[in-house]
């Protein structure tokens, strides 16, 4: 079981990148932690987008958010390592040995530091602070470095008194001119009093650790939790899907099976028909050559005998015979493609599976300059624009002359499009245009909520996509538009 303070401890929340106590720490997800800033840095200047602790290699840059408790715990941290660099300014870090001043040649270490001389002293220079009368007098404390830094800069004077009103160590001097009527009291007193709130402020920290460390604890269960929750819904999940398919190719293989039947049925029918009729057919042909030899015969006798015979036989009624094809499934058809489509909307509902869905028609925009207003900006790629001074361009008939707007390149006729523009730091919108439909969607990317959608229009003509960015009258509309690819998968 983790201590508070392993859990607080400083190496617990340093980039690997930096080595620096974490700004803005964002988790990537095979759940390592890095700088934000250190992290785009990095990939920025790498030809593979991976993680620099596992190196595990990601298809696409994956969208990352600021680990809000960690960012709180590294602040905490980056408190507690400030107080420990300033301290360590004013104390002597442990193993470390202040040198006599007076030493000449190979230094003693000092045992004593007088805060009137402003000088450390070895165990033999130290001997005239014990035995003058006039040295006995002065503060020894045990020895430190800096002892400069205690001196006023001003008068160059110890500084033995605290002003409360200013909050600085000052000197007799700065007591008798600026800060004459200030709240002022000796450094012994202030030490002491500073002395007495340290528990109560070493139990505040304490407070604050635990609070933090419980808090971690929570998280860590709840993403446990969360994990077997994930795997018991996805199981669930897996089984119904595994169940609704099973379902569906039995009944696939029913409605295979009755059609077959059906076929069988008909088949044998027709096939009865077939054959009862190829047998007329084959009697009336034999009748009909019989009465045509008769027909050439010269003996009358003959032929009056066996005519009567040979007449065409009361043959059955064939006019309504017929083979009704009854194999439609038309209504099964349409009760499945309603099932699917049920389904569809359904699943669409799920945001990350609506983004997906619409990722799958991403295109690829760039900005087309002639019709850029004159103040408007381009990046080279044609991927950004933001607002600039006029300028002096070309005459186009395409381009805009009354606001700062601006079309892409590309336009379309049919079918759906999606793209994504990031509009300032960690603000992205994803557009969604179903053209058949007359449907223009807008989407919040982060969130992956739907923000508005613009429907009921029949379009008729090529769509391009359109910018505006704005004029920055206010100085506060400087970050550009900007077309950003978008990724194969979710983050």
């Amino acid at each position: 079981m983790a201590t508070a303070s392993s859990l607080l401890s400083e190496e617990r929340f340093l980039c690997c990148i930096c080595l620096d106590v974490f700004t803005e720490p964002v988790s990537t997800p095979c759940g390592h932690n890095f700088c934000r800033p250190c992290i785009h840095k990095y990939w920025d200047t790498s030809d593979v987008c991976q993680c620099p602790f596992c190196k595990r290699t990601f298809s696409s840059r994956p969208e990352l958010n600021v680990n809000t408790t960690m960012s709180e715990l590294a602040a905490e941290v980056a408190k507690l390592v400030q107080v420990k660099v300033s301290t360590s300014d004013r104390e002597l870090p442990e193993g470390t040995n202040v040198l006599c001043d007076i030493c000449t040649g190979m230094k003693e270490k000092a045992v004593k530091s007088c805060l009137m001389c402003l000088t450390s002293f070895c165990v033999v220079h130290l001997e005239p602070h014990q035995r003058v009368s006039v040295l006995k007098s002065h503060k020894l404390i045990d020895p430190v470095i800096n002892l400069d830094e205690r001196m006023c800069k001003k008068h160059n004077k110890i500084t033995e008194l605290y002003c409360r009103t200013d909050k600085a160590c000052i000197c007799v001097l700065c007591f008798k001119s600026d800060h004459k009527s200030h709240n002022v009291i000796s450094l012994e007193e202030e030490y002491e009093a500073v002395l007495a709130k340290n528990d109560e402020v070493m139990a505040n920290i304490h407070k604050m650790i635990q609070s933090r460390c419980d808090k971690i604890d929570a998280i860590e269960k709840s993403l446990d939790a969360s994990q077997k929750e994930a795997d018991e819904e996805k199981e669930a999940s897996v089984q119904m899907f595994t169940d609704f398919i099973r379902s569906i190719q039995k009944s696939q293989a029913d409605v295979v099976e009755v059609i077959e039947e059906r076929h069988r049925a008909i088949k044998q029918k027709a096939e009865g028909f077939l054959k009862e009729m190829r047998m007329e057919v084959a009697e009336l042909k034999s009748r009909r050559s019989q009465l045509e030899q008769l027909s050439r015969s010269e003996d009358h006798h003959c032929l009056v005998q066996n005519f009567s015979s040979l007449r065409a036989p009361s043959s059955k009624d064939w006019s309504n015979a017929d083979v009704y094809s009854n194999l439609s499934f038309n209504q099964v058809r349409r009760a499945m493609a309603q099932v699917k489509q049920a389904a569809d909307n359904i699943l669409e509902k799920v945001p990350e599976i609506k983004m997906k869905r619409m990722r799958e028609h991403a295109v690829d925009l760039t900005i087309d300059p002639d019709t850029a207003h004159c103040s408007l900006t381009i990046s080279q790629d044609r991927k950004q624009v933001g607002t600039a001074e006029k300028q002096n361009l070309p005459k186009n008939p395409k381009r805009f002359e009354m606001y700062p707007e601006v079309l892409a390149k590309e336009g379309f006729t049919g079918g759906k499009f999606y793209f994504e523009v990031q509009l300032k730091k960690l603000q992205k919108v994803g557009i969604f245009v179903d053209y058949d439909k007359g449907v223009v969607s807008f989407y919040d990317v982060d969130s992956k909520s739907h923000i508005y959608s613009f429907s009921g229009y029949s379009f008729k003509d090529k769509l391009y996509p359109y910018f505006c960015p704005h004029y920055n009258t206010d100085k506060m509309n400087v970050a550009p538009l900007v077309i950003t690819p978008v990724p194969h998968r979710l983050a």
